[in-house]
């Protein structure tokens, strides 16, 4: 189990997420979570970039614009669910 927020989920439905995330084109988090029927499209995201772009700046990007936007939530997101795995992964062997 993964603990994101106040919420625990399966380490396959996370796995699952960050695929769906990435394979998604846009800049949209929770859309393509929902229709994919993902338990994660419920998470509070906003957060998790807020956080994760603290804690990393370097996934900054330069603004876009509107007929253009810059995926900064998402790129954070995808981060983040990437980073949560890996630990997950190196807790389980130790």
């Amino acid at each position: 189990m993964i603990t994101i927020g106040d919420s625990s989920y399966e380490t396959e439905e996370v796995r699952a997420a960050l695929g769906i995330l990435i394979d998604a084109p846009g800049v949209m988090v929770r859309q393509p979570l929902a229709r994919a029927g993902n338990a994660l499209s419920g998470m509070d995201y906003h957060a998790i970039a807020r956080s994760e772009l603290l804690a990393y700046p370097e996934l900054r990007m330069a603004p876009g614009s509107h007929s253009e936007p810059t995926p900064h939530v998402k790129t954070a997101v995808i981060h983040y669910l990437e980073r949560v795995l890996t630990e997950a992964a190196a807790s389980r062997t130790l």
